[in-house]
């Protein structure tokens, strides 16, 4: 759990890595899952919350970060059931 890896935010300690910066542009699209889907990451996954707050917070992520509305807007196509379908 999270106390048996430490308190520190990112995946493999207290400092950012190649690890966190391959994932983060994933969780930065989450947005339109939670939009189209509604799917959303559990409150009870205190690790994975941790870490995205960090990333949010880091001034190179918000400085490069997209608004919601442009993944939502982006993935509007995919998410339409006709779309995947092939209509």
């Amino acid at each position: 759990g999270f106390a048996k890896l430490g308190a520190n935010p990112y995946w493999l300690g207290d400092s950012i890595s190649i690890v966190d910066i391959a994932f983060w542009p994933w969780f930065e699209r989450f947005v339109a899952m939670t939009h189209y889907r509604g799917i959303t990451i559990p409150d009870d996954c205190t690790r994975l919350n941790v870490w995205i707050a960090a990333m949010r917070e880091r001034p190179a992520v918000k400085q490069a970060s997209n608004p919601p509305e442009f993944f939502i807007n982006s993935y509007g196509r995919y998410a339409d059931d006709r779309a995947m379908a092939g209509e």
